[in-house]
């Protein structure tokens, strides 16, 4: 799996994914923060996608120290599709 915005990530299991993300900057040159990429996958999960009804698999997102952190209501094996 090739990572765009994300350095690292890790799922010791089926329900839970840990991003850490690279040093990123939106175009006014201001960088991207862990609550930015919280809040925008936030408004795409809660109010559902064209691809797929997220709101059936997550269970809820989280900023743990470094890392975005997203709990899933069950497994997604299809989730980096839908976060690319």
């Amino acid at each position: 799996i090739q990572l765009q915005a994300a350095s690292s990530y890790t799922h010791e299991t089926p329900l839970e994914y840990r991003f850490k993300l690279k040093k990123l900057f939106f175009s006014n040159g201001e960088q991207i923060q862990l609550s930015d990429v919280k809040g925008s996958f936030d408004r795409i999960w809660k109010h559902g996608s064209t691809n797929v009804n997220l709101k059936d698999y997550v269970q809820s997102t989280s900023v743990v120290n470094d890392e975005f952190v997203i709990n899933l209501k069950r497994p997604l094996k299809s989730l980096f599709y839908y976060l690319s």
